[in-house]
């Protein structure tokens, strides 16, 4: 079928990293459970999805895709309003940077169960742990303003059915 997103390497930036939710973050230390004293969210851009954003970054600006990362954080100091505060970063960015074919809104996912307490979703990949991806898409005919939704879409399933591919596990439903 067609690919409805042609990254290449180019010295024109081809994907754009941002953080709706910046200050994200995961526990410090591999263990099974929660407690009232875990940290959930942090401003320390060594620990948050910031941290996250640099690794991805790093591996595509590697592999030849030039890739611009904005560290804002939008949902800091007020959690409210931080997706209009990042679509205004994407907006500037796009109109800045044409080339820009995929944005990527980095989240840590937070996963409740019917009891209130949270389950870590990860996979051993290569005998390593991971926490598991989830691509997450706006689609519909009443989404106005994203009439790409479709060819998103397609962009996404492909995504995911590379990383199960490669990394069997690793992807979550989109």
């Amino acid at each position: 079928g067609e690919n409805p997103v042609n990254i290449e390497k180019s010295t024109e930036p081809q994907v754009l990293i941002v953080h709706t939710h910046a200050t994200e973050c995961y526990l410090s230390e591999d263990r099974d459970y929660y407690t009232e004293s875990d940290l959930s969210r942090t401003t320390d851009n060594s620990k948050n999805m910031v941290a996250i954003g640099n690794i991805i970054e790093n591996k595509l600006n590697s592999a030849g895709i030039k890739t611009l990362h904005d560290k804002t954080a939008h949902d800091y100091p007020s959690y409210s309003g931080s997706y209009s505060r990042s679509k205004k970063t994407i907006e500037k960015y796009l109109a800045e940077h044409p080339s820009i074919k995929v944005v990527i809104d980095l989240h840590r996912d937070s996963i409740g169960n019917a009891g209130g307490n949270k389950t870590k979703p990860i996979v051993n990949i290569n005998g390593k742990k991971s926490a598991q991806v989830m691509l997450v898409m706006g689609c519909g005919a009443n989404l106005s303003g994203h009439e790409n939704w479709q060819k998103n879409m397609i962009f996404a399933v492909k995504y995911q059915q590379t990383m199960e591919v490669l990394y069997p596990g690793l992807a979550r439903g989109i």
